[in-house]
């Protein structure tokens, strides 16, 4: 004979560990994509809005000549190529560092989905006990269209008992209305979303991290063709 409160405090343990690691999570990606873009932004306009950095930088890349602009500027031309060294190599170590937070971030996404799962599982172990419907119901619309085609020896004990549960509340028709709701799809919506966000800001600072190595290596190139 189990304990109906013991059960019961498990169960909160687990939806509140859910609550506070999702939180965690979402707070954190909120603020490392906002401070990333913003910089990403801040770098792109600070080059292109500076028209004597971007033309010494092109001079660099294209191996011409940058007497002029530096007659321009009453400067040596050794000095403009160090300003281009410099700003490239910052520009290239910051690039790593966002792409490795990027990376530490997808991979902290996986890790909290990972227990979030294994926290679920064991809430559909006690919702069973207890007779309860919440985490069920749920479950049961992400797979009820899975289990009607799969024949049932072949389904997993666990997933037996919560297609047995679901039966007997006669919900079976509720979890195909809804699978054909928008509100459902929204959620996979999202984690396009999410993935979408991810993969275009890391390609941005990929290309920008190739970019910065192409002028570095460049500008150590320069002086030995001029």
């Amino acid at each position: 004979m189990f304990n109906r409160d013991v059960l019961l405090t498990e169960y909160q343990a687990c939806q509140q560990d859910n609550n506070s690691s999702a939180n965690s999570y979402w707070i954190g990606f909120g603020i490392f994509i906002s401070v990333s873009t913003a910089i990403l932004v801040g770098l792109l306009y600070g080059v292109l809005s500076n028209n004597t950095l971007l033309q010494v930088i092109l001079h660099v890349a294209k191996h011409e000549d940058l007497k002029t602009i530096a007659q321009n500027l009453s400067v040596d031309s050794s000095l403009l190529l160090m300003q281009v060294k410099v700003v490239t190599f910052i520009v290239f170590v910051l690039s790593i560092l966002v792409i490795f937070l990027y990376y530490f971030l997808f991979r902290w996404f996986r890790r909290v989905t990972f227990l979030q799962q294994r926290n679920f599982e064991r809430m559909h172990e006690l919702e069973l006990k207890l007779r309860m419907q919440k985490s069920i119901r749920i479950h049961a619309i992400d797979r009820w269209n899975e289990w009607k085609q799969i024949d049932e020896d072949e389904l997993k004990d666990e997933d037996k008992k919560i297609k047995e549960r679901i039966e007997e509340l006669k919900l079976g028709n509720w979890c195909d209305i809804r699978r054909n709701n928008d509100e459902y799809k929204y959620e996979s919506s999202r984690n396009n979303l999410y993935q979408l966000i991810i993969g275009v800001l890391s390609f941005a600072w990929i290309i920008i991290a190739v970019i910065a190595v192409f002028i570095l290596k460049e500008s150590f190139i320069y002086p030995y063709i001029h």
